[in-house]
């Protein structure tokens, strides 16, 4: 494929990123035009309308409403769904384009298209060196992957991918300045700073333990400074939704108030919520099924293979944010969205040996688009599937 050898490395993977939007947004039309009425649209909505419905929406209120001062409560005095759980970079960029004169869904919507062709590009960069001869494929995988529409609708994903991707690269490579000009827009768009604190921390403790020669004092000294400052921004919210609203704990009641619906007021004791969701949808078969997940993930995380397909920031980033996981989330139909940051495994998948099971894995990939598009974000009559 001389075409495909002629082009730069960015190239390459803009070439991949248009490939995986001409896939997505087929299948997104697809079910755009099968659409029935729902409580966003009308029946076979256009495609833009069919990319900004569900959380959306919650963008399209913080943009152009803001955050309540005052928690809304339901009857019963739990506070019910409200904007705070929705980080302001995104929606903010978003009111940014509509004072120019976009309409907001246009507006959420090239943003999102944006970040995720830069999100390709720095993905890509970051795999080159580390898996240089797979690296095509695994940005495929990533690329095409079941959540794969959601790096081109109205959401903060593609967003916070983008600045994600272009952290680590810029831990990867030292470049202190701009890692801690990115930390805080990345923990302000998604939940992510507590869990970057942590990997920052993680390649602290490596490299003292395992690379001491390689790394200058000095630089260590800045990346726990930078671990600290990770932390900070992780907290930031939280209290920053303390102190407008005048209650403690609004960001994680907030929080809370989403799972509510499936096992009732619940307080956040770290891990509880994947043991209440295990069991929730499972049964007694939830909690077997949990530990084994666990402890396959940390199998693979613990293998040295692993460490060196993704690189050791990479390989930090996710155990640590899937950690953050366990600590924090309460599993439902939004965990396919939310294990979209770790994003890096995709390079233990592409360095496995064999070339005939590519093609099928990527066939596998599109179909679980069509799943995921068919069973989270296709609305039908009062769906509680929420993507």
């Amino acid at each position: 494929m001389r075409w495909w050898a002629r082009l730069p490395w960015w190239g390459r993977a803009l070439a991949i990123w248009a490939a995986s939007r001409v896939v997505s947004t087929s299948l997104l039309a697809a079910f755009a035009a099968a659409q029935p009425a729902n409580v966003y649209t009308a029946a076979s909505p256009s495609l833009v309308e069919l990319s900004t419905i569900w959380d959306a929406r919650w963008y399209e209120h913080v943009a152009t409403r803001g955050y309540p001062d005052v928690l809304p409560r339901e009857p019963s005095g739990a506070i019910d769904d409200n904007a705070w759980a929705f980080m302001p970079v995104y929606p903010m960029l978003v009111r940014a384009l509509v004072r120019l004169g976009l309409d907001w869904q246009v507006a959420a919507l090239v943003i999102a298209w944006a970040a995720s062709a830069v999100f390709a590009v720095l993905a890509y960069r970051l795999l080159r060196e580390t898996i240089p001869q797979h690296a095509a494929f695994a940005l495929a995988i990533v690329l095409l992957g079941p959540v794969a529409p959601l790096l081109q609708v109205g959401y903060a994903e593609s967003l916070h991918l983008a600045l994600l991707a272009g952290a680590l690269l810029a831990l990867r490579h030292r470049r202190w300045v701009l890692l801690a000009a990115l930390v805080p827009l990345m923990a302000l768009t998604r939940p992510s700073g507590l869990a970057f604190a942590l990997a920052l921390g993680i390649v602290a403790a490596w490299s003292w333990w395992r690379e001491r020669d390689a790394w200058p004092r000095r630089d260590l000294r800045i990346l726990v400074a930078l671990a600290a400052w990770a932390l900070a921004w992780g907290l930031a919210w939280p209290a920053y939704a303390a102190v407008r609203t005048g209650e403690p704990g609004a960001y994680v009641a907030t929080e809370l108030g989403w799972r509510a619906p499936y096992v009732g007021p619940m307080e956040l004791v770290p891990g509880t919520g994947w043991v209440a969701g295990a069991q929730w949808w499972l049964g007694g078969m939830g909690l077997g099924l949990l530990a084994i997940v666990v402890g396959g993930l940390v199998w693979v995380l613990a293998r040295r293979a692993t460490r060196e397909a993704m690189g050791v920031e990479a390989w930090a980033w996710t155990v640590a944010y899937l950690l953050y996981l366990l600590a924090v989330w309460f599993p439902q139909s939004s965990t396919f969205r939310i294990l979209l940051p770790a994003y890096g495994l995709a390079a233990v998948v592409a360095v496995l040996p064999g070339r005939w099971w590519r093609p099928l894995a990527l066939v596998a990939c599109i179909a679980g688009q069509v799943w995921w598009l068919g069973a989270c974000w296709w609305v039908v009559g009062v769906d509680w599937t929420i993507p």
